[in-house]
């Protein structure tokens, strides 16, 4: 019988506890520690390329020196490797992209940023977060590089999950990887960071201090034991979902439409990602779980929850606690059901 059927950031895997012949191999890293060490244990193990994209990438943080640290320890050992990161553009300015580009050009890693536009109507930006190794081995998930989303901000820490998927599904990531990579509003930062600009970075941003090295030296130590609490599970359908930068183009008519005109026709066709939440949330026969930052549901999601009300099926919503400016997004569909009878919550 099926272990879980899962939408994962942009995985849905359908995983079991037999063998099969073909299937991917899974593990589930719902903790900072265990995604933090899976990252470093397979970058020491890349044979032929490393590719990486986030949305954020603090130059600064803990766990982005890090990671850094270990890809320049990876090309020094294998200078041919190829090791690409592509990140969104909107996050940094033109001297913060130019002091990435060329702080990490000197350890070998190219870089380019996606969509440089700060036009509202095409100010469409990429939130896809993965690492893939080799195109057989990728993890994918909520997390971006930044402290607080490895439990290292003495101030406010993220809860989140990721997926390693080993096998055939990683070739699909890799391809949508290159896909973006290629796609045309893909590009270099053209502004060259001056040697003083990039003297500063190197000391502020890239400096291995007390923190970095006790997050590595916690790590090392540690790796097998930290590695061997997230169980592999043997998965015979896993498929991937990355959207299509073609939606950047496939903008409607008008936005008075709202959300069901604004994800609706050829730029809905594009958004695979979202037909594939569609499809697990139309496909579930006993109950149904969401855990989302905020629970913002399209009117085809709410269309297919009111089935599953009418069905009695339980839905639980789990998202963060409300705030003044919040309450109305996720107040709002958790008295709708509540008010029916009990049949859904949100917590």
């Amino acid at each position: 019988m099926p272990l879980q059927r899962l939408w994962a950031f942009g995985l849905v895997l359908s995983c079991f506890s037999a063998s099969f012949a073909q299937a991917d191999n899974v593990k589930y890293l719902p903790n900072a520690e265990g995604a933090l060490a899976q990252y470093l244990s397979d970058i020491r193990s890349a044979r032929s390329s490393i590719d990486i994209t986030f949305y954020i990438w603090d130059p600064c943080s803990v766990v982005a020196r890090v990671l850094v640290r270990e890809l320049e320890k990876k090309k020094k050992e294998n200078p041919s490797l190829p090791v690409r990161l592509l990140l969104d553009a909107s996050l940094h300015s033109d001297k913060g992209r130019s002091e990435i580009t060329a702080t990490l050009a000197k350890r070998g890693i190219d870089v380019r940023f996606y969509n440089f536009t700060s036009d509202f109507r095409k100010n469409v930006r990429t939130h896809i977060k993965f690492i893939n190794v080799d195109n057989d081995r990728v993890i994918s998930g909520g997390r971006n590089i930044a402290d607080d989303y490895f439990s290292l901000s003495p101030i406010m820490n993220w809860i989140d999950r990721e997926a390693r998927v080993e096998g055939a599904s990683a070739r699909k990531a890799g391809a949508a990887f290159q896909q973006l990579w290629n796609d045309r509003l893909t590009k270099r930062e053209l502004r060259k960071a001056s040697p003083a600009e990039i003297k500063a970075s190197e000391e502020t941003c890239l400096k291995a201090d007390s923190k970095v090295l006790e997050v590595e030296r916690h790590l090392n130590e540690n790796m097998e034991s930290i590695l061997a609490r997230s169980p592999t599970f043997r998965c015979p359908t896993v498929r991937v979902a990355v959207d299509n930068p073609d939606f950047m183009e496939a903008m409607p008519g008008s936005l008075d439409g709202g959300t069901e005109e604004f994800l609706s026709g050829e730029r809905l066709a594009h958004k695979v990602a979202t037909k594939e939440i569609m499809s697990v949330v139309s496909e579930a026969k006993h109950n149904l779980f969401f855990e989302n930052y905020t629970y913002i549901p399209s009117a085809a999601i709410f269309r297919q929850l009111e089935k599953f009300r009418h069905k009695r099926l339980p839905i639980t919503m789990i998202t963060n606690d409300a705030s003044d400016e919040s309450q109305g997004i996720m107040h709002g569909p958790a008295s709708y059901y509540q008010n029916r009878h009990n049949v859904g919550s949100q917590q």
